[in-house]
């Protein structure tokens, strides 16, 4: 028998691994901003499972003062309905307003500790485990102003890149599609005379495989990712206007709020 030798190797059309290239590293910027979004997704829920927690307590406070405060008229409407300067109806709605506050105040201790357990929950602790009160908020004003959030979501906000990479997938996917029509090429080193072994003359071949059949489902996938491309573009396009509205909408929120907690201190 007659040993062959034959070292055979695909080229890709230049331009090919490039276009792959940018595709691959748009799908890795996505995962890796899904996986930001995600984690972000937890401090945002965390923080505000904080924030309600410590509204919380200060509404029990409230109410505590409240019910000491019935407390006191009880005794003083009592006090008045055994002197005869009161009526029995007096007596008996301040009564039924102890029993309604200290009801509430019953029901506020029940959502602490659901929330607690919420809290403990996203903190990977046990559910039943104590959590102290939560320390003083400072009151400080808003540091940037809506168009410098919208700058900063634009480098920064995980779910917008999700979409901002997406669009810049899709439109190397559609400059792949457009390559993937051109020819490849295919190198073949061959032994001229396998009688002189291995280091023998050997020839170069260089062939091009050209697609023919399927050049015409080729065109329709060019076609199918320039319109995926166009999706993707008007999708983050929609995304920036989503993202702004929300920017608008919790800075005016939160600046009401600010206004109203200075009134309030």
């Amino acid at each position: 028998a007659t040993l062959m030798y034959q070292l055979i190797q695909s080229l890709p059309f230049p331009g090919k691994l490039s276009a792959r290239h940018r595709v691959a590293v748009a799908e890795a910027q996505m995962a890796a901003m899904r996986y930001k979004q995600a984690e972000w997704d937890l401090v945002s829920q965390t923080k505000a499972a904080y924030y309600d927690l410590y509204l919380l307590d200060r509404e029990l406070e409230i109410q505590q003062e409240q019910l000491l405060w019935l407390e006191q008229a009880v005794a003083s409407a009592q006090a008045r309905y055994a002197s005869g300067t009161a009526t029995q109806a007096e007596l008996l709605t301040v009564q039924a307003e102890v029993l309604e506050a200290s009801n509430m105040r019953s029901v506020l201790l029940n959502r602490r500790q659901a929330m607690v357990a919420h809290l403990n929950h996203l903190l990977s602790r046990a559910s039943h485990e104590p959590l102290g009160e939560p320390g003083p908020l400072p009151l400080e004003p808003l540091p940037l102003s809506p168009d410098e959030l919208l700058l900063a979501a634009q480098e920064c906000q995980a779910e917008l890149l999700v979409f901002r990479y997406s669009a810049e997938r899709a439109d190397a996917a559609w400059r792949l599609a457009k390559r993937e029509l051109l020819p490849d090429l295919e190198t073949m080193f061959e032994l001229r005379d396998p009688a002189m072994g291995p280091i023998g003359p050997w020839d170069l071949t260089l062939a091009l495989v050209i697609p023919f059949w399927f050049w015409t489902k080729q065109r329709y996938g060019v076609k199918a990712a320039l319109y995926d491309k166009e999706s993707a573009q008007a999708a983050y396009a929609a995304m920036q206007n989503e993202i702004a509205r929300r920017i608008h909408a919790h800075w005016h929120e939160a600046m009401a709020a600010y206004r109203s907690a200075r009134l309030a201190a």
